[in-house]
């Protein structure tokens, strides 16, 4: 451990590097090295000196060493962030990040906007007062640093400077001051393992983790935390002896579990850099295009969309594949006078999606069953999937857009299966573009008007879901699929099994 940062305070200050660092008033008395030269260990010396201050409640100087390190961790925490944010051009200030934190001056009693004649000094003593006087008004003890050292618990968590970010990161402050993508990123440790797929977890873990851990252990310790993490818990829940006992396999601290965290924010972070706008009006400039990129596309990990990126996924799939069932049965019912159709639905459904692309597969395969190179397209009649799949879709997107206004909360419990609206407030924001307000006028009151009503929208994401449903100078992948999961259906398979039989 680094004992400059237990005797040294890092003092905000308002210009660039908008910090100072002073020296701690200790008493003279105070046996510092009996402290700093006794234990290199940092998670064994916090938690001493978090016991020795509940024994001692009176101590101001304990609770230096812990203050000083704090303050170190505070500048770390900000600073990562802040750099994260500056490197994807976002627009974040370092100076106001650190107000909300760095409060602590480094005295040995507590500053008050208020003068009094009476100083009290900065003790466990004082910390219980402050805490019991604001749990009405639900505030943190002021300050900052005193409310991480109370809130501190020395039997399970691993170190003052972990506890230090937990809180930091899970502090509505901060995500109320950044970028929608900043609460992306402070989402606390434990709501972002219990909330982000294991699958990505363990992508997550094959590019960054560092300790030896077989995917298999890491999925099971994963998907146990999942289930027992708690329905309702308090703010700022963190997992208890017990808890970690209970997981599989068992966890004696939640060193392992805060490592996964960090694999799983950097390549969050990995992903949206990718996806991150060039400017801040990209959206409005690409008539919201970005909604529709970020739609169902081969190439991205399924794991990475959004529960509202899925809900459309699902919106068109299920259309699609009802309309393709429908065309299916009656392919079957003119089997007898027209073999060359089951030839066709059951060449079609037999593409290999893994074998290269040829030019005019389509038209090759109408050859093979003896026909024109447009007839398999007429039969399959994938035009009419198409537009009327495209139809029921922007039906689905208008109505989004309305809940997305009228109930926010509900609408991300409804598509994401959680409350936890400042995590997916980027997407709510999108949805909140496509909203135009409402219309008095119309007959029977009030009604939403959104973009999916005004024709140059209807014609922009009406090419843009044609392209990627039945796209010309490509493999047709998205129906290929569809056609061959209902050629898969049970009664379905079985009257062709049957055809097929009888005309052999």
């Amino acid at each position: 451990m680094k004992k400059s940062e237990y005797t040294t305070f890092r003092i905000l200050k308002f210009k660039e590097p908008f910090y100072r660092t002073i020296k701690s008033s200790f008493k003279k008395e105070f046996n510092l090295k009996k402290f700093t030269l006794e234990e290199n260990n940092e998670n064994i010396f916090d938690k001493k000196i978090k016991l020795l201050s509940l024994k001692n409640k009176l101590s101001v100087d304990l609770l230096i060493l812990l203050r000083c390190k704090i303050s170190h961790q505070i500048y770390k925490t900000i600073n990562r962030y802040y750099k994260k944010g500056i490197d994807c051009n976002l627009d974040w200030d370092k100076l106001e990040m650190l107000r909300i934190f760095l409060e602590d001056n480094g005295e040995r009693f507590v500053s008050s906007e208020v003068k009094t004649s009476l100083e009290k000094p900065f003790d466990l003593f004082y910390l219980e007062e402050i805490h019991n006087k604001n749990l009405k008004i639900k505030e943190p003890i002021y300050p900052f640093s005193g409310e991480i050292i109370f809130s501190y618990d020395h039997l399970r968590t691993a170190n003052i400077s972990t506890w230090t970010n937990i809180r930091i990161t899970g502090d509505n402050r901060l995500k109320k001051l950044l970028h929608p993508h900043g609460k992306l990123l402070l989402i606390s440790p434990w709501a972002l393992l219990k909330y982000v797929p294991t699958s990505t977890i363990v992508l997550a873990w094959k590019k960054f983790g560092k300790i030896k851990i077989s995917f298999n252990k890491l999925k099971s310790l994963i998907e146990s935390y999942k289930s027992i993490y708690p329905k309702k818990n308090k703010r700022n829940w963190n997992p208890d002896q017990n808890f970690l006992l209970n997981l599989n396999p068992p966890q004696k601290d939640d060193e392992l579990l805060l490592a996964i965290d960090e694999c799983v924010r950097s390549y969050k972070w990995i992903e949206f850099q990718k996806e991150l706008p060039k400017n801040k009006n990209e959206i409005d400039e690409n008539d919201n295009r970005t909604l529709m990129e970020s739609l169902p596309n081969k190439k991205n990990d399924p794991y990475l969309q959004s529960g509202f990126q899925k809900a459309i996924i699902k919106q068109v799939r299920e259309e699609a594949k009802k309309l393709a069932r429908e065309i299916v049965l009656e392919i079957i019912k003119t089997a007898d006078k027209h073999p060359d159709r089951i030839k066709a639905l059951i060449l079609f459904s037999k593409i290999d999606l893994e074998s290269p692309y040829k030019n005019n597969e389509f038209e090759n395969l109408a050859k093979e069953c003896g026909h024109l190179d447009s007839w398999l397209t007429k039969l399959l009649k994938l035009p009419l999937i198409t537009s009327k799949t495209i139809k029921v879709v922007i039906k689905k997107l208008q109505l989004m857009t309305i809940e997305s206004i009228t109930n926010p909360k509900l609408f991300v419990m409804k598509y994401e299966g959680n409350d936890m609206v400042n995590l997916y407030q980027d997407e709510i924001s999108l949805f909140n573009s496509f909203y135009k307000g409402t219309d008095n006028l119309r007959w029977g009151g009030s009604e939403h008007k959104t973009i999916f009503e005004e024709e140059n929208y209807i014609q922009k994401f009406t090419l843009f879901f044609m392209e990627y449903m039945n796209p010309k100078k490509s493999r047709k992948e998205f129906f290929i699929k569809i056609f061959k999961e209902v050629l898969e259906e049970k009664s379905i398979k079985e009257q062709i099994k049957k055809w097929i039989t009888i005309n052999k």
